[in-house]
């Protein structure tokens, strides 16, 4: 349930809202943000290309087949349709109905992270604590979902968001909860559904979950613990239960429990790497000046050493104030401020412990992971601002976080993300290059080989393979075996864009090497894509060869 600054309650999520409009002391202010929410979504909404995160290419393809009634596979190519154990269902599941009613679109899949960005603005409205302090929540709403970084996810479709949106949610229903007096066992056993599928969207939802427990334990509601460890349980396994997915926590986080095992010092070592990493990374996730830019514009220059010195003493600064924060909320005399205290910093703890113990690719280190958390942080950082009682600290704090927020966004917006390179030539690789010719000119049986199945799969429709081993009769038998109609050459996803990788060059050699078996049949100079066809026997291929190549 959320409650409104004049007091007034409701359950309906539609309701709030309208409350709030009407409400004259949060309708201004919301409406702002609300319009710069908008030109910030729509303007970055194409600035990653679908598939070249990698992630988003797995819950698309989950999404599908689930959308299809295979199941939580990825059902790629000729070779198999493996189920995938790496990552929960949860997202899959939140995108199938609308990949089956949009078969043919990626675009529309990423409603559901634009979704979960705009219900943090009711979240942050309704956040416990801030009953008498209306201006903190509409503060905290506003520094929230203006963050770069909250606005970046939240046009990827990757899970980052939609588990921040559905634990924060979960979270504040939990702490209602708690306080009543009289709560029936239907109660927290939704409750429990609720943070079942915050685990479902991202495992690292337990962290919460254990949270609630213990806060609970503390309390000695014993009763209350199993009722909500029971809806959590039954929705997590609902997805086995019903063979939608083999996996519903993922294998990745349990391999990350057992690593190291007996060996407590590499344990330690590795996360005491991942705590210094998370020292840089914490001011770049609430003062988004700081990162790769102010590197790179540092780099070679006399101060550039001191970055993680400075980036690691506001570190110190930001979880300073925060453990203020906590400290001034629990002596207001409100008991139930306490408990509230109580259950963020559990919470806070928990997640902390899983993030070190993190090993992901590219690092276990990822600014996108403090994204959850980062609402808490914005919260107890303003507590403490507004503290001081003086208008000019929390002024000050704000135009900090507004400020930077709103520069690092307008000079995405001027400078879209798919269309950066950096000097080292990296940036994002489009996966859906040569997407268009092959979807005209082919039939959805036709066999494509691809480096990056999957991620060139989700654009092309068709069924994919990897090239296997680099070596000419070795393609030709593979080429045989699966009857692959086309090859395309392209930029691997993690390599860099508008250029071949040494695998991909090796391809292309081999296929340049006998022009007249596989001919080039389209290509795209500026994306470094180059179809070939697959000449039969005796010499016909279903494509006329190019007459004119750009000239690269």
């Amino acid at each position: 349930m959320l409650t409104l600054p004049d007091g007034h309650e409701t359950v309906s999520g539609v309701g709030t809202l309208l409350n709030i409009v009407r409400t004259p002391c949060l309708r201004w202010p919301l409406l702002a943000v609300a319009v710069l929410l908008a030109v910030c979504l729509v303007g970055r909404l194409d600035e990653t290309p679908v598939g070249a995160v990698v992630d988003d290419a797995h819950y698309v393809e989950m999404a599908r087949s689930l959308a299809e009634g295979r199941g939580a596979v990825l059902h790629v190519g000729p070779e198999s349709t493996p189920a995938d154990t790496v990552f929960p269902p949860g997202l899959p599941l939140l995108l199938a109905p609308l990949a089956g009613l949009f078969p043919t679109s990626l675009t529309v899949l990423k409603l559901v992270p634009v979704l979960a960005v705009l219900l943090l603005v009711p979240v942050c409205l309704a956040w416990p604590g801030g009953e008498d302090r209306p201006h903190l929540r509409r503060a905290l709403a506003a520094v929230t979902v203006l963050n770069p970084w909250v606005i970046a996810h939240g046009v990827r479709i990757v899970s980052d968001l939609p588990y921040t949106a559905l634990s924060l949610a979960a979270a504040i229903f939990f702490l209602r909860t708690a306080e009543r007096i009289t709560t029936g066992p239907v109660r927290w056993i939704a409750l429990g559904v609720l943070v079942g599928a915050a685990i479902l969207v991202r495992t690292i939802g337990l962290a919460l979950l254990a949270a609630m427990l213990l806060h609970l334990l503390f309390d000695r509601r014993f009763v209350r613990a199993v009722q909500l460890t029971m809806g959590a349980a039954a929705l997590v396994a609902l997805p086995a239960v019903l063979r939608l997915s083999p996996a519903p926590l993922g294998r990745v986080y349990g391999q990350q429990l057992v690593d190291h095992a007996g060996d407590p010092g590499a344990r330690l070592a590795f996360m005491k790497t991942n705590l210094l990493g998370y020292a840089q990374e914490l001011p770049s996730a609430v003062l988004p000046v700081f990162g790769k830019v102010v590197a790179a514009w540092g780099e070679g220059r006399s101060w550039s050493g001191f970055l993680p010195a400075a980036q690691i003493f506001i570190t110190l600064i930001v979880v300073g104030a925060v453990l203020a924060g906590l400290t001034v909320a629990g002596r207001r005399g409100d008991p139930a401020a306490r408990r509230t205290g109580r259950f963020w910093a559990l919470y806070l703890g928990l997640y902390g412990l899983a993030l070190l113990n993190f090993d992901g690719y590219p690092s276990g280190v990822q600014l996108r992971l403090l994204l959850p958390v980062l609402p808490i942080l914005f919260w107890y950082l303003l507590c403490a601002a507004d503290a001081w009682r003086s208008r000019l600290v929390l002024a000050l704090l704000l135009a900090a976080l507004l400020g930077t927020a709103l520069a690092h966004n307008t000079w995405r917006l001027a400078r879209p993300l798919r269309q950066v390179t950096d000097a080292s030539g990296r940036g994002f690789v489009d996966p859906g290059a040569g997407a268009a010719w092959i979807l005209d000119h082919t039939e959805p049986e036709d066999v494509i080989l691809v480096q990056g199945p999957l991620e060139r799969h989700i654009h092309l429709r068709r069924p994919t393979i990897g090239p296997g081993a680099l070596d000419a009769d070795a393609l030709a038998a593979r080429l045989a075996e699966h009857g692959v109609d086309l090859i395309l050459v392209g930029p691997q996803v993690h390599g860099r864009p508008r250029r071949l990788d040494e695998d991909g060059a090796v391809l292309q050699e081999i296929l340049r090497g006998a022009p007249l078996r596989y001919p080039v049949i389209h290509e795209e100079a500026e994306e470094a894509v180059t179809l070939h066809g697959v000449a039969d026997g005796v010499g016909r291929c279903r494509w006329a060869p190019a007459t004119s190549l750009p000239v690269r």
